[in-house]
């Protein structure tokens, strides 16, 4: 079955049609309407009906629109649901050469308007209203680059008690209007961008076969290309479903926004959004495993539980990971001592997932600061070296934007750190590493962009799904790693309060005021590291593993999650461990919010014993 969308404003509804072609054919609503170039056909020789033109959309997946209007005193027109005037579409190679399309040629579409177009909405399209004429229209979407070059043929009809009256019919092709885009001289510079690119992908790939109606837009004769998207591409073309899961920090949470905004308007929020949009056949859902504050450290040791890997139904099938910026600010002073660590959690990352969702895409998105600007810092660089170890595209957000725009330190344009959150005129970050609202969508446009290129810009085999590779593990991957929260300590420690929130760093800590709180447990493993909620005012702990003890100041700058590794390289068996407070302020209470466990593939969890 198709899928044809006809909108009126921003009302976008369905009708369904016969088979006819495995596109999606829709129509765009008008807050997504931008850059659209009309072409001039021959006008139909006294008909009262006439196509209009067709244009290209310029942001978000291609389309080729068709633009139609009939005259109202010429026929009695019925709207709405028994809509009897609408447009027919066919590929030229499908009808016979010379002969006019009707709605009785052989595999036609005939596509009823169920809803016309504003006044407001057709002059957004650069045409003339006349409140003498009904306006409609119908886009094809999901055009890959090999069928830029292929003609479809659009005439629209009347049925007046069973006597057909019909238009002119246009021939038009995305490459067709792209070329007549670069010939406007009033064409705007993003639709000239749109219409290079569109050219260059048809420059690449080259004309498409002669192809039927029932098969437009599947069958491809030439060789097809690899894409590190490839198995992302087979889910949302031939099985109709995506898991689409976000793990990093707070630029993928999107701080900065309001919090109705962020899953809407920050890069992840626009990123889903756009998987939607351009294929609305598939069902995608989103994971958002995003914990402001965190880096590397923290997602080695959660990707299980937070990205739902043991999860058939839910587990991700295209993964963002975006932790660079963050493994900088959990650097110590020098951020080059820390990249062996961050390689290590990185491919932590990589083969948890891939162990559990081994078709699972990955790519990791780099974002930056303003003392970094578009520099490739050491914890960046440590990303990079394990996507080239395993094959992972990525995609630089903050650097492209700095370049962009021109930014420097002495022109970054902000209201001061976590300070007011008011945007600066013009700024495109609030502080000196989350975006406005206005490089939110800059950096989601980069994402699309790149998403775009590799779904629409490539002759991709839809039919190919295969497992990723796992070489050896070559950057120091953790064993086994497991997070494990305090739910289970309740009524057995001394001096803390336990928490249970469903936050995914909160759903069991730890918080003490007053020295002498303590908690013990047993785990088996080969490590152990602390998840605290670091403050400015520091807490002195002492942790005593296997009779073992050492004290740790537990501190930073500014308060957030920290990482804090008190034991590793231990035998695999049971150990014991006990950590006492022995120092905090009453102003600034530890927060301890989870237990890192490594080295057990049969981790079952920890016990906690009674100190009361």
């Amino acid at each position: 079955m198709v899928v044809i969308f006809f909108f009126d404003k921003k009302e976008i509804e369905m009708i369904t049609q016969k088979s006819f072609i495995s596109a999606t054919l829709l129509l765009l609503t008008l807050c997504i309407l931008v850059g659209m170039i009309s072409v001039f056909p021959c006008m139909a020789a006294d008909t009262g009906i006439t196509m209009e033109g067709a244009q290209i959309r310029t942001e978000g997946v291609q389309g080729l629109r068709f633009v139609a209007k009939i005259e109202k005193s010429k026929f009695e027109l019925v709207m709405g649901e028994n809509a009897n005037f609408g447009i027919l579409l066919i590929p030229q190679s499908s009808a016979d050469i010379g002969e006019k399309i009707t709605k009785d040629t052989e595999k036609v579409s005939v596509s009823p308007a169920k809803n016309t177009l504003t006044q407001e909405v057709v002059e957004k399209m650069d045409l003339i209203y006349d409140p003498d004429y009904v306006y409609f229209t119908a886009v094809l979407l999901e055009i890959p680059g090999e069928f830029y070059g292929t003609e479809i043929l659009a005439r629209a009809y009347v049925n007046n008690g069973g006597n057909y009256t019909y238009s002119n019919q246009l021939a038009r092709s995305v490459k067709f209007v792209a070329d007549k885009i670069l010939e406007n001289e009033n064409a705007s510079e993003k639709e000239k961008n749109c219409a290079t690119r569109v050219l260059e992908i048809y420059k690449r790939i080259g004309d498409d076969i002669l192809i039927n109606a029932a098969n437009l837009f599947e069958k491809f004769n030439g060789e097809y290309e690899s894409s590190p998207l490839q198995n992302t591409y087979h889910r949302l073309k031939v099985d109709k479903k995506l898991n689409v899961a976000y793990l990093g920090g707070s630029v993928t949470s999107g701080v900065g926004l309001s919090s109705a905004d962020q899953n809407t308007k920050s890069w992840r929020g626009l990123t889903t959004a756009w998987l939607r949009e351009s294929f609305p056949s598939a069902t995608i859902r989103e994971t958002n495993a995003a914990i402001g504050g965190t880096g590397s450290v923290f997602g080695a040791y959660r990707a299980m539980d937070d990205l739902k890997l043991t999860d058939e139904e839910y587990k991700p099938d295209l993964l963002f990971v975006e932790f660079a910026i963050n493994d900088k600010y959990d650097s110590p002073s020098d951020p080059a001592d820390y990249v062996s660590d961050v390689k290590a959690y990185m491919e932590t990352i990589v083969r948890t997932v891939r162990k559990y969702s081994p078709y699972c895409d990955i790519i990791f998105c780099f974002t930056t600061d303003k003392d970094m600007l578009a520099t490739e810092y050491p914890t960046l660089k440590a990303h990079m070296a394990v996507a080239n170890t395993y094959g992972i595209p990525t995609i630089s957000l903050g650097a492209r934007l700095v370049t962009e725009e021109g930014l420097t330190h002495s022109n970054w344009n902000t209201s001061g750190f976590f300070d007011s959150w008011k945007q600066a005129d013009g700024s495109m970050y609030y502080d000196i590493v989350h975006p406005s609202a206005a490089g939110y969508a800059k950096y989601g446009s980069y994402v699309i962009e790149y998403l775009r290129d590799e779904f629409f810009g490539k002759a991709i085999d839809p039919k190919l799904y295969s497992a990723q590779a796992m070489p050896a593990a070559s950057h120091g991957a953790l064993d086994s790693p497991e997070r494990y929260f305090f739910n289970d300590a309740k009524g057995k420690t001394s001096g803390f309060n336990l928490t249970e929130d469903n936050g995914l760093s909160s759903k069991g800590y730890l918080t003490a005021g007053s020295t002498g709180a303590k908690v013990s447990f047993t785990f088996t493993g080969t490590g152990l590291q602390l998840w605290t909620y670091a403050k400015k005012e520091a807490t002195t702990v002492k942790v005593t593993v296997d009779g073992v003890s050492k004290t740790y100041n537990i501190q930073r700058n500014s308060a957030n999650h920290k990482a804090y590794r008190v034991a590793s390289d231990l035998e695999l068996k049971e150990h014991t461990v006990t950590i006492e407070v022995v120092s905090v302020s009453s102003s600034y209470p530890f927060e301890l919010r989870a237990l890192m466990v490594e080295g057990d593939p049969n981790f079952e969890g920890v016990t906690f014993k009674s100190v009361n």
